[in-house]
Formats: C-alpha cells, structure tokens, sequence
C-alpha cells in the first residue's frame, strides 16, 4: 500500500531595493531607520552587515553593495543599497503575517 507523506517546506524572502533618502547619515542609518520601523510596526528586525548567517528575526536589513540606482532624474540624490531578508517562513500564516506588512512600509519607504 502506497502511503503519501505531506513534507512541510520552509520560504525566505530576499527584497533587494535602492531608497533614495535626504540627511546627512549614510547606508548604515537608512538601515537601522528601516529596522526600526519593522519594529514599530509590530515585526522583529535587525539591521546588519551582509552575511549568509541565519535570520533570527522576522527580517534583517543588510547593506547590498552590488545594487546602483542610475535612472534617478535628479543630481544630489543620495541612495542607500539594501537587502532585506526574511527568517524562514513556516507557512501561509507566517508568510501572510510577515512578507505583505514589510513590503507595505518598503513601498512607502
């Protein structure tokens, strides 16, 4: 008798995205900005250096060095490379929980 097995599969997410922003910080304040709004809007985050380490949290915000923004119409505009990853996901709840929220702040970002 054949038995069929369901195996449960786990998503991350990776959003690779070039905010343009104004102030005088740099890359590593854009990060930590983001990270806090993640948290404020009720998902964990953590800003920090690239890596290929384990997200611990719903998301972490990393810097992208590969990632030029040249279409911008304007001169001054500063940009910051960022990638945000997300934990790995266990389902449509967690994922529906997580991804649309983050992306909502990225998009108004």
């Amino acid at each position: 008798m054949l038995e069929s097995v369901i195996t449960p599969r786990g998503l991350g997410i990776e959003v690779e995205a070039v905010l343009g922003y104004l102030g005088m910080g740099g890359n590593a304040e854009v990060q930590s900005s983001l990270a806090e709004i993640f948290r404020a809007n009720g998902l964990t985050a953590a800003s920090r250096q690239y890596s290929h380490a384990e997200v611990r949290t719903d998301l972490a915000v990393e810097t992208d060095g590969s990632l030029r923004f040249e279409d911008c119409p304007f001169q001054g505009v500063k940009t910051a490379s960022l990638e945000i990853k997300t934990r790995i996901l266990n389902g449509i709840d967690d994922f529906s929980r997580v991804v649309p929220k983050a992306l909502e702040i990225m998009k108004f970002a």
